[in-house]
């Protein structure tokens, strides 16, 4: 009996730590340490096998004009300026216990709610970007010290139904996630382009973290090849810095609602006027040339204000 038990025993100490093993060697590049010792822990509870449908929230981030910057650079210069960079994108990332999906280039890929389960995963992921943007502040300038020169990024948030889990094939697999609303979070990380913003998130973002953080209503868009307008916001701040962004939110929403209203007159000067006052914020100037167009060719009859994208 005895020799039974030590060899139950033994062969389910080899095979959980077979278990263990394989779990580090899936997740290692994907998640922190502490998410990890989570899910070994009860790997059955928080790994289903397969792929399944959970409500996460998708991240995008990307250096803006990368290929203009990396011409400048040796292919030494820009490893290396890329390595230092990605690595502190990716300490945030895991700091906030979000999962590293890949590197798409200079570009980051990233989600949270899986495989570790997270209730308020649109929170965290709202708080990695908010901290990604301090975090590259520093190294800004820290290169600037060094004579080196400064980036910038963009980061977009979506959060919804998408599916998760192992995929790939046979030769090598990834616990990733597919889905309308990955490549709506993508196309949001675009669009800090075009309205020259940092971030920009969803409203199914929007709802989930409206009263921990500041966020502007940016616009009423119609991405392309997508009949449905959704409406984007600008994530600016934690919600305990509110009072800095009230002159602000307030002007830029009077100025939104006389633009919407087709009163393109008020609109011009309402934001010709907050433009004077924040010279360099980017949806001011975006609206503000906007509005000008529309009162020399006003939109056509039925116009909703819903902008459409002519690209992705």
């Amino acid at each position: 009996m005895i020799a039974s038990y030590a060899a139950i025993t033994s062969f389910r100490m080899i095979f959980e730590e077979q278990e263990k093993r394989k779990i580090r060697k899936t997740f290692s590049q994907y998640l922190s340490p502490g998410v990890i010792a989570l899910i070994e822990r009860d790997p059955q509870k928080y790994i289903r096998p397969g792929g399944e449908t959970k409500d996460l929230t998708v991240m995008f981030s990307d250096i803006r004009d990368f290929t203009t910057l990396s011409e400048g650079l040796t292919a030494d210069q820009l490893v290396h300026l890329l390595n230092e960079y990605l690595g502190e994108m990716t300490d945030t990332l895991f700091r906030n216990l979000g999962t590293l999906d890949k590197y798409i280039g200079d570009a980051i890929m990233a989600f949270w709610g899986s495989p570790y389960p997270q209730k308020d995963h649109a929170t965290r992921a709202c708080s990695c970007a908010l901290e990604m943007i301090h975090a590259l502040n520093k190294l800004n300038q820290r290169w600037s010290a060094e004579g080196r020169n400064p980036i910038s990024i963009g980061i977009g948030l979506n959060t919804g139904p998408v599916n998760v889990g192992n995929m790939g094939s046979s030769k090598r697999l990834a616990w990733t996630v597919m889905g309308d609303n990955v490549n709506l979070a993508s196309r949001l990380e675009g669009m800090t382009k075009q309205y020259r913003v940092r971030i920009v998130i969803s409203e199914g973002t929007y709802r989930e973290v409206a009263n921990q953080f500041v966020c502007r209503d940016l616009d009423r868009i119609r991405v392309k090849g997508k009949l449905q307008p959704v409406t984007i916001y600008e994530l600016l701040d934690t919600a305990e810095k509110r009072d800095h962004y009230d002159s602000l939110l307030e002007s830029f929403a009077g100025a939104m609602k006389a633009y919407r209203s087709q009163n393109w007159d008020e609109a011009v000067n309402r934001f010709a006027a907050l433009l004077a006052a924040y010279p360099d914020d980017g949806p001011t100037q975006i609206f503000l040339q906007r509005a000008r167009e529309f009162r020399e060719h006003a939109p056509e009859p039925g116009w909703d204000g819903v902008h459409v994208m002519k690209s992705k």
